[in-house]
């Protein structure tokens, strides 16, 4: 599939499903849904956006389904994300 004069792939990069892609984690600053993998840019063909978590702001998710999906993964991550916002924020 072809975007302009970028190539996308339409596969899912390859992402374990133990993985919980953060910002944190992402030293490019890509955006890829934080359980399925898939890249902006391809969601972005589909008229799909990439939305973030509502509390902590450090994922990003293609779809409801895969944020409840990766919640029992992201949970425990999530509430230190929130704990370290809050740190930063009181500085």
């Amino acid at each position: 599939m072809k975007i302009g004069t970028k190539k996308v792939r339409k596969a899912k990069k390859n992402v374990s499903k133990d993985t919980n892609i953060c910002l944190e984690d992402n030293p490019y600053n890509e955006k890829v849904c934080g359980h399925c993998g898939y890249h902006e840019i391809y969601l972005q063909s589909l008229s799909k956006t990439l939305k973030l978590c509502g509390e902590c702001k450090m994922v990003f998710y293609c779809s409801s389904d895969c944020q409840q999906k990766a919640w029992k993964l992201h949970k425990p991550h999530c509430k230190v994300y929130v704990k370290l916002n809050l740190a930063a924020r009181e500085k």
